[in-house]
């Protein structure tokens, strides 16, 4: 059967979560943070092994289910890794917000120096926060995204997602589109 050229470049619109991807986030969702951190680093090894595009994501999320399962020792390297993985493929605005989040969370939960590496990293490699380049998307005061990608169940951070139009973002977790509410 031969596809139309047109075929050949259209995006998806329904995309499959692998099982194991869904039952992490499930696993994050039920509190059960030791096993989903195992499970998130095996998919970030795993997709960081083919250059996979959610790579990043995969480590920060076990980075934060470490994190949340009082292992900041062990966090600790799963959020430089992601983190790393997106400076060196130029995603700086990524880079900032993401890194911005962290910090927070560690703050939160008291991990001080844990908070003070990851903000050096962000803040050595990206550029000022005025020089960052801006993201095409839609004004974020008037958008409303589901909480959860209907494909993998990860989280939805409007923030954090990169849009594909201007009704339309991208799990960061799976690549599925998630259409604004």
């Amino acid at each position: 059967m031969r596809r139309s050229f047109g075929m050949l470049f259209q995006r998806s619109t329904t995309l499959t979560a692998s099982p194991a991807l869904r039952r992490a986030h499930e696993m994050m969702n039920m509190g059960d943070y030791a096993q989903a951190a195992m499970t998130f680093e095996q998919l970030a090894h795993t997709a960081e092994m083919r250059d996979g595009p959610r790579a990043p994501y995969l480590h920060l999320q076990a980075g934060r289910a470490r994190m949340l399962n009082s292992q900041p020792a062990v966090a600790l390297p799963h959020f430089k890794r992601g983190l790393e993985l997106l400076i060196a493929d130029g995603r700086y605005t990524q880079v900032y917000k993401v890194g911005q989040r962290i910090v927070q969370e560690l703050k939160l939960r008291g991990l001080e120096r844990e908070a003070r590496e990851i903000a050096a990293l962000v803040g050595g490699n990206t550029p000022a926060t005025a020089d960052l380049p801006t993201e095409r998307g839609p004004d974020m005061a008037t958008v409303v995204l589901p909480t959860h990608c209907e494909a993998c169940g990860g989280p939805i951070r409007p923030s954090e997602v990169e849009w594909l139009d201007m009704h339309t973002a991208e799990c960061s977790y799976c690549g599925s589109p998630i259409r604004a509410l």
